[in-house]
């Protein structure tokens, strides 16, 4: 019989996101989102960050 064992350790991962919803044509159905992103993984250093756009078709 082969047994692994897994070393148990803590993940400390944290982010967050801001999203703001427009309306830019006046038209309620169609909406434009606007997003911010952060990031901060535990598996290495420095963050992750971007920003999300979304446009009605």
């Amino acid at each position: 019989m082969i047994r692994t064992f897994y070393r148990m350790h803590t993940v400390t991962s944290y982010g967050g996101e801001i999203i703001f919803d427009m309306h830019p044509l006046r038209i309620p159905a169609k909406t434009t989102t606007v997003g911010f992103y952060i990031y901060k993984p535990s598996d290495r250093s420095g963050v992750v960050g971007g920003v999300k756009l979304s446009l009605p078709i």
